[in-house]
C-alpha cells in the first residue's frame, strides 16, 4: 500500500485561525478560595460569560492543574489558565485578553498566541464543523 501524499491529507483536514491566551498567575494572585480571590474569580466569569453571548470564547479553563501523588505543578491556589477565543485578529484578540479582570487588576499576565486548530476529518469532524461554522 502506498503511502499518501502530504497534498491528499491537507485536502482532508480542515482549518480555522483562533486564538488560545495562556494565563499566568502573577505574586498578588489570589485564589478562589480566599475572599478577595472570589471577587476577582467572579469578575473573571462574569467576563468569560460576556464573551460567551458575544460568540468569542470557544473554550475555557484551568491547565496544569495538581496531579494527586505527585508534587504540584506551581503554587497551591494559584490557578494557569487558558482561554481560546474567535478573534478577527491578533489586535483584538490582545485587547479582549488585556481586558480580562485577573489581567486587568495585576492578578494574572495574559499571553496572547494565534492557534491554527487543523483536525483531519473522523467522527468529530461534522460536530466541530457545525462548532466553527461561524469562524
Amino acid at each position: 500500500m502506498s503511502r499518501p501524499t502530504l497534498e491528499s491529507l491537507a485536502a482532508t483536514t480542515s482549518s480555522h485561525e483562533l486564538f488560545a491566551i495562556f494565563c499566568y498567575p502573577l505574586a498578588s494572585f489570589q485564589g478562589p478560595d480566599t475572599p478577595g480571590g472570589r471577587d476577582a474569580f467572579h469578575a473573571h466569569f462574569i467576563y468569560l460569560d460576556k464573551l460567551r453571548t458575544a460568540g468569542k470564547l470557544v473554550f475555557a479553563g484551568p491547565i496544569n492543574l495538581p496531579v494527586p501523588g505527585q508534587p504540584p505543578v506551581h503554587t497551591p491556589g494559584a490557578l494557569e489558565g487558558m482561554i481560546i477565543i474567535r478573534a478577527a485578529d491578533k489586535k483584538e484578540a490582545e485587547k479582549i485578553a488585556f481586558e480580562d479582570p485577573y489581567h486587568a487588576h495585576g492578578q494574572r499576565r495574559n499571553d496572547v498566541h494565534t492557534w491554527l486548530l487543523a483536525w483531519s476529518h473522523n467522527e468529530l469532524t461534522p460536530k466541530l464543523a457545525a462548532t466553527f461554522s461561524k469562524i
